[in-house]
């Protein structure tokens, strides 16, 4: 079979399936481009959302440990002086019930106990008249009284009342606002002998409040129970909000202290200084108070906003360089566009070439049929797919009966002509599964995938019959040639290609000692001696 070029088709569309490429390469460069630029907004806004969630989160919970540790510092101080008011009383009470109040001695004592309690102003006593006695600083000329305080009344009525912690208030003696501890002390009988006090200056809690860092714009309030403002750091002295005692608080700190909660964080739009804020408060656990813990989003979101001006940065620079890498690419696309149509026509040559060669490899170029090399490779995957599927597989090796004697009276032209009308017959009567080769020379191998041996002997006997009655005009010659074969099958005769194939040749070689124009099967030629070397089935010598 000759091997042809194909000539260039003036009518040929190569060139306008080119244009048609370079036009899908410039959309799917814009898309692409528009794409790329999409995904990085997308992330980059993903990226900033999850960053936002977590600094707002780090701001909560540094608010929550802040709380508690302000919960843990002053319920400390006043665990602290409860124990001082309480061995106070106690001194008090043994006193009373020996030999009376030892003033000397008692103010020994509450001036040892407050070294020990810098944070008391002083520890004073009162008598059940509500005078005060000692402490000090005290004046008793002065004759400053207690009587009207609201921690001495309750202490007085109700016995069973243990420390009392009072709402701010200014001191007689100390004249600075304070917060009053207090305990009762009693006679022996059980009577109210008077109360012990130990104020703390309001400024001691401020103290504390100013230990914590929140931030240039954060904010720590500490609160009685009935929320109003004990002190707050840092101080707006010039606005109600940061009056002593103030309790207009923002809706959504109502809202949370309406719902139980001993400790909950919130978020104000708009604080006392118009600041938005992140907040969390606490009800402390040794005294009727809270504490509230703001940070100011402007700081808590410092970083945040930082990193937002770096991505819009580098997003406006990734979308820059995108275009500009777009026009170069464009540009590109254009100055190469004419070439892309000569090469889509070298292409398609190219194409039809390898295409020509890869058929040429494979198939025998007189009759058209697979040749022995394409053979080889299916015969193993169709025996490897029967196998696996427990499926038969037959192979039948067919040959020309007289073939030599037809070239040498007709000449080699008449024995092509033969080759050819044999290959047309087979490769009509094949199946899509099956294989029809020229195994070289006269013979053919057929190779047919899930068919038994009876099925292949029929199938092959059929091809047979008609070959025979069917007359090959040469010239003005009408030529009548038959065949033999044998045929093996898969598994009963062999495990592999080559086993199946010396079967199959064993049973063409009966065929033809038996008197040629029939089909064997490898049962049928059992005990058939090998062919001798050197020699074809028709016994001549090769």
């Amino acid at each position: 079979m000759a091997l042809s070029i194909p000539s260039e088709d003036p009518g040929s569309t190569t060139p306008s399936i080119s244009v048609a490429t370079a036009r899908r390469l410039r959309v799917g460069l814009v898309l692409g481009l528009v794409c790329a630029n999409l995904l990085v907004l997308v992330l980059s806004g993903d990226s900033l959302y999850l960053s936002r969630q977590h600094a707002v989160q780090r701001a909560e919970t540094q608010t929550q440990n802040i709380a508690n540790a302000l919960d843990q510092t002053v319920s400390s101080d006043i665990e602290k002086v409860d124990l001082a008011l309480q061995a106070v009383a106690d001194e008090l009470e043994r006193q009373l019930a020996s030999q009376g109040l030892d003033e000397v001695a008692m103010q020994a004592f509450l001036l040892r106990l407050e070294q020990r309690l810098p944070q008391v102003e002083a520890m004073r006593v009162a008598q059940a008249d509500g005078l005060v006695v000692l402490g000090r600083g005290l004046n008793k000329a002065e004759r400053s009284s207690w009587l009207d305080r609201d921690y001495f009344g309750v202490l007085r009525d109700h016995p069973e009342t243990g420390l009392y912690i009072s709402k701010p208030l200014v001191g007689r003696v100390s004249r600075q606002s304070i917060i009053a501890f207090a305990r009762r002390y009693n006679y022996p009988d059980g009577r109210f002998a008077g109360v012990v006090a130990a104020p703390i200056a309001i400024i001691h809690f401020s103290q504390i409040l100013a230990r914590f860092d929140v931030g240039p714009n954060g904010s720590l309030i500490l609160r009685d129970a009935d929320v109003g403002l004990i002190t707050r750091v840092p101080a707006i002295a010039d606005k109600p909000a940061g009056q002593l005692g103030h309790s207009a608080v923002s809706k959504e700190f109502r809202q949370q202290l309406q719902s139980g909660a001993r400790t909950a964080s919130y978020f104000t739009a708009a604080g006392a200084d118009g600041l938005e804020r992140l907040s969390t408060y606490r009800y402390l656990q040794q005294a009727p108070m809270l504490v509230v813990v703001s940070m100011a989003q402007r700081d808590y979101l410092a970083g945040w906003n930082l990193e937002v001006y770096r991505s819009v940065v580098m997003a406006g620079s990734f979308l820059l360089v995108s275009l500009l890498l777009g026009v170069f690419l464009l540009r590109a696309l254009q100055q190469t566009e004419k070439h892309q149509r000569l090469l889509e026509v070298q292409l398609t040559k190219i194409s039809s070439l390898q295409a020509l060669l890869q058929e040429q490899a494979i198939r025998d170029p007189l009759t058209g049929l697979f040749n022995r090399r394409y053979l080889d490779e299916t015969l193993a995957r169709d025996l490897t797919r029967a196998r696996r599927e427990d499926q038969p597989l037959a192979l039948a090796l067919l040959d020309l009966d007289g073939f030599k004697r037809i070239n040498d009276t007709y000449g080699h032209l008449a024995g092509d002509q033969v080759l050819k009308s044999l290959s047309a017959l087979l490769g009509k009567g094949a199946r899509q599964t099956d294989t029809i080769c020229r195994f070289g020379g006269e013979e053919f191998l057929a190779v047919l995938p899930k068919m038994s041996l009876d099925q292949a002997q029929h199938k092959v006997d059929a091809w047979r019959l008609e070959f025979a009655q069917t007359p090959i005009a040469f010239g003005d010659a009408s030529l009548h040639v038959t065949f033999s074969a044998g045929i093996a099958a898969f598994p009963q005769h062999g495990a592999d290609s080559g086993e199946l194939v010396t079967c199959a040749d064993a049973a063409l070689y009966r065929a033809k000692q038996a008197g040629r124009n029939r089909v064997l099967s490898y049962e049928a030629a059992a005990g058939t001696p090998a062919q001798p070397a050197g020699q074809d089935h028709d016994g001549k010598n090769a």
